[in-house]
């Protein structure tokens, strides 16, 4: 029990670090004119290898041919992990910037032709919603 305590604080410092890492990378993009935004996401569930993300605000009411569909493209491995998907509904807050109009994320692969989408890579991630 002892043990326990050391532990929870060494991972508080550790991860504290990373968000200040991450928040020193963010505002050395923005002082070099990066548009850099945090949005709400939600995940679309549709059934292809196409762009699944859409911004929540176009969540109210639109049907889904009227969203706008968007690929990630993580920064890193670690956010790649947190954006894998295992319960809906599923709904995320990311800090980063639109990078194409019309594309694929970096390394995409994909069984199918999707169609080109909005590319937002994303630097850092909130988990809102899952489930």
């Amino acid at each position: 029990m002892k043990l326990i305590f050391p532990i929870i604080a060494l991972l508080s410092l550790h991860v504290s670090a990373q968000n200040k890492n991450i928040n020193i990378q963010i505002d050395s993009l923005k002082k070099n004119g990066h548009k850099i935004q945090t949005l709400k996401f939600n995940y679309s569930n549709i059934a292809c290898p196409c762009a699944q993300w859409a911004e929540s605000k176009f969540n109210g009411g639109k049907r889904m041919d009227e969203r706008v569909q968007t690929f990630f493209e993580p920064a890193n491995d670690s956010i790649e992990n947190l954006l894998k998907v295992d319960d809906f509904p599923f709904q995320v807050k990311v800090t980063g910037e639109y990078i194409s109009e019309k594309g694929y994320p970096k390394n995409y692969k994909s069984k199918g032709n999707p169609e080109p989408a909005p590319v937002f890579r994303v630097y850092k991630v909130k988990i809102i919603k899952r489930g």
